[in-house]
């Protein structure tokens, strides 16, 4: 699955739709870095996140998760 939404709910609806003993085990930054190699985001896209991001959280815009679940059927 992917998409962009925050932990908590991500696990929250692994469990409504029936998934078990769900557990995030592990996470990982996506940095601004990051994000300039993916051609999604040009460089003007860039630019504007380095002016309207503080530079603080460049090295962490967002987080990936890997998680496990049981699935009872």
């Amino acid at each position: 699955m992917s998409g962009a939404l925050s932990e908590r709910v991500f696990v929250h609806k692994l469990k409504r739709v029936g998934f078990s003993d769900v557990e995030v085990i592990e996470r990982n930054a996506f940095s601004l870095s990051q994000a300039a190699l993916y051609p999604l985001f040009t460089g003007e896209v860039i630019q504007l996140m380095r002016d309207l991001i503080p530079e603080e959280r460049h090295d962490e815009l967002a987080v990936s998760v890997i998680v496990t679940a049981n699935n009872p059927e």
